[in-house]
């Protein structure tokens, strides 16, 4: 039996391979939830001709989704799965996504004449949904076949996303034993593939909002059972709540307040270890993150709010995808800045437009039409570190914290009773 510090160093490196904020999950031992994308995703593997598209905000899983859907896919026989993933490039071309693609294939699978050489790139120089389809086909005689395309949103080539849709489209008309499952960032299907209304009767569409909090408190609490630690309510009430859906700020909170723990050789994660963890998040987050909350609330004047409204926005009642409406700032915005009078629209209407602009790092996002707007964080990272920024400031009140904490998810998994709040 090794002594205390050893222990407490070993639980440190679990913890990091439990909690990886940095990277997406690559086994099905770490996932959570997601249980209703999934089994949509399965079943268009499971039927014949039907291929499915998976879409969203940016940091809300769908890589990890992605990478373990073979774990996913189980029968009462064991059968071969052959499921190559690539990530699109912004120069990528329809030859080269498929020859990615195929260079993913086990030559175990693939005919010798077929196996991807990076010495002879010519033989994938010029390749059609007919060539694509041929090839895929030779395959699913072996096993269960699907071709998961990530980042797809990354393609710049128009004409790339047109035969991507024609492929799918033969592959559904031909009665293909494979599915395409094409992953990206996107608000609806206009903005991730051409022509889509061609083939939506053979294409599942898959919104992935964010994550609600029982799925969020999942990874917390199985991933500190994994390394033998606990958390109150409270402090998981805490994590989850200032998340606001995104997997990725569940794990670097949960990351650091572990770690927090750990070095004071506590195996219970409290509220101290929380607050330090919004501490150390704040310097772990992306630099361009850091630059553009810069950009949008800089400035050299005093009274211009444009502190305030921001942090009022990410605060805002929003829906599953993160978009609010003008109205929903104003009641944040009062609480923030106290006064005689309720905050109305016209008081930050320029604070809005603004924040869409490139000279303030163009951190909302409008969607819709005039006297209609709706706004999004256009990173949706960026949410979460306003508010932490909020916090380390002393601009969040214990109201403000209250919210954050007990807040209902508009379309939660579980009905349950709001938690304790939070008081600094």
């Amino acid at each position: 039996m090794t002594d205390a510090t050893t222990d407490f160093e070993a639980m440190a490196l679990d913890l990091s391979r439990v909690f990886t904020p940095a990277t997406a999950i690559n086994s099905e031992g770490l996932f959570c939830g997601r249980k209703n994308q999934v089994r949509a995703v399965v079943d268009a593997i499971n039927q014949i001709g039907q291929h499915a598209i998976l879409y969203g905000e940016r940091g809300v899983g769908k890589t990890s989704l992605g990478r373990i859907l073979p774990t996913k896919i189980k029968g009462r026989e064991p059968v071969p799965i052959i499921a190559p993933m690539v990530n699109c490039d912004s120069g990528d071309s329809f030859s080269s996504i498929w020859a990615k693609v195929f260079s993913e294939i086990s030559d175990e699978y693939m005919d010798a004449p077929d196996s991807y050489d990076e010495n002879n790139p010519s033989l994938f120089v010029d390749l059609t949904p007919h060539e694509v389809r041929k090839r895929i086909e030779r395959l699913t005689p072996q096993g269960i076949v699907f071709v998961i395309l990530d980042e797809f949103d990354k393609i710049q080539d128009d004409h790339a996303r047109t035969l991507i849709a024609d492929t799918i489209r033969l592959f559904s008309d031909r009665a293909v034993r494979a599915t395409i499952i094409i992953i990206g960032v996107a608000d609806d299907l206009t903005g991730l593939i051409s022509e889509h209304h061609s083939i939506e009767r053979c294409l599942a569409q898959i919104p992935m909002p964010r994550m609600a909090r029982q799925e969020l408190e999942d990874i917390v609490e199985g991933g500190l059972k994994k390394v033998g630690m606990t958390i109150n309510a409270q402090c998981l009430s805490e994590i989850t709540g200032l998340s606001k859906g995104l997997p990725h700020y569940t794990h670097l909170l949960a990351l650091n307040a572990g770690r927090q723990a750990l070095d004071e050789k506590m195996l219970a994660i409290g509220p101290t270890h929380v607050r330090r963890a919004i501490e150390a998040a704040l310097t772990q987050v992306q630099e361009s993150i850091r630059d553009n909350y810069d950009k949008a609330t800089y400035s050299s004047r005093k009274g211009t709010l444009h502190t305030q409204v921001l942090l009022a926005c990410a605060l805002a009642e929003s829906d599953e995808f993160g978009r609010f409406q003008p109205t929903d700032v104003c009641d944040p915005l009062s609480d923030i800045v106290p006064q005689s009078k309720r905050f109305t629209t016209d008081r930050f209407a320029a604070h809005l437009k603004a924040f869409c602009e490139p000279d303030r790092g163009a951190v909302l996002k409008r969607i819709g039409v005039e006297y209609r707007w709706r706004y999004r964080f256009s990173n949706p990272l960026m949410q979460p570190y306003v508010i932490m920024r909020g916090i380390e400031s002393g601009l969040v009140n214990d109201r403000q914290l209250q919210r954050i904490v007990e807040r209902e998810d508009r379309y939660p998994l579980f009905k349950k009773k709001p938690r304790n709040g939070f008081t600094p």
